[in-house]
């Protein structure tokens, strides 16, 4: 007996030990969860929440792949279950060992590879960046597909990665010093729905006008099948060259989506770097392989999707939510046989799709938000639970006479009437919905405090024309010690996401003439 209850005492030790030790590693490991691209902690965590074999479709590739197609979207629209494996910088390897757990448990009819990570991005072997790499295989379980993947990188790229870089506790053991927030709420981030990993980015670039789009291979929209035209060895014709070891892993890819009789698609997606040997490249090996390839950069496709960069691209290479929903859009008419393609996807219901709706419905009312000039707009989308709103007045604030805008302003719960304010400094603090603080003044006031139950600090300062010799005041809102007021003269307002603690919008209305807005 006694003998028996020592051993009752090891086992609790050591799994009590065992235990311990799992949660400080997975307090190490980075969450990369507070900025506007996507997180491995939502994407995977969210993958295996799924329920088995209820994907239809899954997309894989880099950042490029979820910024650019919305599982949401097609569900809404075509009422097509997928969801979206890719990664930032995510190489064709880490794809292929990725698909390789998805079919563990999802038994999918089509699979989207974006082909841009074939070509040279990193000029290495492993044509990746090793902190990338960690990302696509921190939250992988771990499971044959996981030490095989480790394994691969290791023998193509020796001189980047080695076996004990994949251990947390040796990756990561010196990330304590730079611990936030995100890195002990896990569990609580892994519990909230997503957007079965989309990132709707909310930017748009404004400033892209020297893209041209250019012609498929065969002078059609590039959607592969019969007829590419094949490669003359020109500089106007000849095909890029594919990194060897992501030649190969596309090899893999195409062989197991055979082998199970998925449907495979190879993409380009709209982007400035995407060239034209890119695409003769893709499409010749599509056309030996016999898959279909959809490049959403040729000239028939821009013309098809009513695709405009300078409004639809957050920046050079990646799409924002408003170009991802006419990618997705243009992918579900293919899919479903309204274009050329393959056999049609059925649609059907599933709940777990149904559910995440309203954060799609979410993600889109901040995007708007973010390039809303019409002040009534703005302050009405304001009047939302999600968001911490801070507001600081520069200069003068009461050079206009509008009952709406006041009427706005009282609707959020403010007591003040701006146009009374005479030149007096201003300020105020609303937290999920409820007034933290509100001041006025003859001269410069200023206040520190958090919001967020007590998880983000900020520190407000507001200057009007009377507390200004020169009549041009200032305001500064310092959110976590970073600076988010665009310090215009008028009313400064920075928005504050209350899930992730990311500032998504920094704006001036100009109180004075036409109420124009400053980002």
């Amino acid at each position: 007996m006694t003998r028996f209850k020592s051993f009752i005492k090891c086992a609790a030790f050591v799994l009590a030990a065992v235990f311990c030790i799992n949660s400080a590693l997975s307090v190490l490991v980075p969450k990369n969860y507070t900025g506007e691209w996507q997180s491995p902690v939502t994407t995977y965590c969210g993958f295996y929440d799924l329920e088995r074999d209820t994907a239809d479709l899954l997309f894989l590739g880099s950042s490029h792949v979820f910024s650019s197609f919305c599982p949401q979207a097609l569900y809404d629209e075509y009422g097509i279950t997928s969801y979206n494996l890719s990664m930032g910088n995510q190489n064709l390897l880490m794809s292929y060992y990725w698909l390789m757990e998805a079919l563990r448990t999802q038994s999918p009819s089509v699979v989207v590879v974006e082909g841009t990570f074939a070509f040279d991005r990193c000029g290495n072997p492993s044509n990746s960046i090793e902190t990338s790499t960690q990302k696509s295989i921190n939250y992988m379980h771990w499971s044959p597909n996981r030490i095989r993947a480790i394994r691969a990188l290791c023998e193509i790229d020796p001189e980047m990665y080695s076996p004990e870089q994949f251990i947390p506790n040796i990756r990561y053991h010196e990330r304590w010093k730079e611990l936030h927030e995100e890195d002990f709420t896990l569990g609580e981030i892994r519990s909230r729905d997503r957007l079965m990993g989309f990132s709707g980015n909310f930017r748009y670039s404004g400033g892209i006008k020297e893209y041209q789009p250019y012609m498929a291979a065969d002078g059609s929209a590039a959607t592969a099948g019969g007829s590419a035209a094949v490669s003359d060895g020109s500089p106007e014709t000849a095909g890029e060259k594919m990194v060897p070891a992501m030649k190969e892993y596309l090899d893999r890819i195409a062989d197991t989506c055979r082998e199970r009789n998925i449907r495979l698609i190879l993409t380009l997606t709209p982007s400035l770097n995407t060239t034209r040997p890119m695409h003769i490249a893709m499409r010749e090996y599509a056309k030996e392989q016999g898959l279909e390839f959809l490049d959403f950069n040729t000239e028939v496709m821009i013309r098809e999707m009513g695709y405009e960069f300078e409004v639809d691209n957050e920046d050079k290479e990646h799409p924002n939510i408003w170009g991802a929903q006419k990618i997705t859009h243009r992918l579900g008419e293919y899919l479903t046989g309204e274009k050329t393609g393959g056999a049609a996807l059925q649609p059907h219901r599933d709940e777990q799709w149904e559910k995440t709706r309203e954060n799609y419905e979410n993600a889109i009312k901040d995007a708007e938000l973010v390039r809303t000039d019409d002040i009534y707009a703005y302050l009405s989308a304001l009047r939302d639970e999600r968001y911490s709103v801070l507001i600081a007045v520069k200069g003068e604030a009461s050079e206009w006479d509008d009952d709406r805008i006041a009427g706005e302003l009282a609707d959020l719960g403010l007591d003040e009437d701006l146009r009374e304010l005479n030149g007096d400094s201003y300020f105020a603090v609303i937290d999920a919905g409820e007034v933290r603080e509100e001041e006025s003044g003859t001269e410069e006031i200023r206040s520190t405090g958090v919001i967020r139950n007590g998880r983000t600090i900020y520190e407000i300062d507001s200057k009007g024309s009377a507390a200004d010799e020169l009549k041009y005041g200032y305001s500064s809102i310092r959110i976590n010690d970073k600076e988010c007021s665009v310090n215009g003269r008028g009313i400064n307002i920075a928005v504050v996401l209350n899930e992730n603690a990311a500032v998504i919008d920094k704006v001036c209305f100009h109180l004075g003439g036409k109420l124009k807005a400053e980002r």
